[in-house]
C-alpha cells in the first residue's frame, strides 16, 4: 500500500486523468498516521479515469490511524492528529471485503470520501469519524455506500462527521445508501442528528423506504402530470 511520508511533513498524491485504474489490494489506507505536530496528505484520485476492478481484502482507511504500532511506536497511540486524507472515484464499483474507516478524532484529521457515480460495497463495518466527510453524487443510476449487514452498530456516523447524499438528475428512486434489513428508524435517526444529510434535484426531501429486503435513502419521486377524462 502507499505510505506518505510517515516520519516527516509531506503529502503523496496518486493521480490518474486518463486510462483504466484496478487494484487488487490486501488493504488501502490514505493519509493516516501516528500523533504527532507534522502533517501528513495523502491523495487518490481517479475521478477523471475509467474505474476497472476494484477490490479490497481487508481494511480501508481513509484519514484513520490504524492503531498499530508506526515505526517501533506504541500501538493504538494514535488519533491521526494532522492525518489527512481524500479519496476521489469515478463510476464503477469498490468492493472491500472487511471495513471502512473514514475520519477520525486527532486535531488536524481530515478523512474525505467522494463518490461520483461508484458503488461502495462494505462486507462488515463503515465508521465515519469526528473528522469523516462522505459525499455520494447519484446520477442516473444509484450508487452509494452498499452495507452488507443488517446490524447498526456496524453503521456509525460520529458527532461531527456526515454522510451527505447529493441526487442532480431527474431520475426518480435511485438509491445513494443501502443497507441490509429494516432500518428505517435508525437512518432516519442519522438524519434528525444532521449526520446523514441529502439534496434532490427538485429540492423535495429524499425517501428513506425498507423494500426487498433492504432500507435505501433514494430520491424523490418526480412531479407528474395527471390526465382526467370525464
Amino acid at each position: 500500500y502507499p505510505s506518505y511520508g510517515e516520519s516527516f511533513t509531506n503529502s503523496g498524491c496518486l493521480t490518474v486523468s486518463n486510462g483504466t485504474f484496478t487494484a487488487y489490494l490486501s488493504r488501502l489506507l490514505v493519509g493516516m498516521k501516528e500523533n504527532g505536530t507534522k502533517t501528513i496528505t495523502g491523495v487518490l484520485d481517479l475521478q477523471s479515469s475509467a474505474l476497472g476492478p476494484f477490490e479490497v481484502n481487508g481494511d480501508a482507511h481513509i484519514g484513520k490511524d490504524t492503531g498499530e504500532a508506526p515505526y517501533g511506536g506504541l500501538a493504538g497511540q494514535g488519533q491521526n492528529q494532522n492525518g489527512k486524507g481524500y479519496v476521489y472515484l469515478p463510476t464503477g464499483t469498490v468492493n472491500i471485503a472487511s471495513n471502512l474507516y473514514v475520519g477520525d478524532v486527532g486535531a488536524g484529521s481530515l478523512g474525505w470520501l467522494e463518490l461520483f457515480g461508484t458503488t461502495v460495497t462494505v462486507g462488515r463495518k463503515v465508521a465515519i469519524g469526528a473528522t469523516g466527510v462522505v459525499t455520494v453524487h447519484v446520477y442516473s443510476a444509484s450508487c452509494g455506500l452498499n452495507l452488507q449487514t443488517s446490524d447498526t452498530n456496524n453503521f456509525t456516523i460520529a458527532a461531527g462527521g456526515r454522510l451527505h447524499l447529493s441526487f442532480e438528475r431527474e431520475v426518480p428512486r435511485m438509491w445513494g445508501l443501502r443497507m441490509l434489513g429494516d432500518q428505517v428508524s435508525y437512518l432516519q435517526g442519522l438524519r434528525s442528528a444532521d449526520r446523514l444529510t441529502c439534496s434532490t434535484f427538485n429540492g423535495r426531501p429524499a425517501e428513506i423506504v425498507y423494500t426487498e429486503m433492504h432500507t435505501v435513502v433514494r430520491g424523490p419521486s418526480v412531479l407528474g402530470t395527471v390526465l382526467m377524462v370525464w
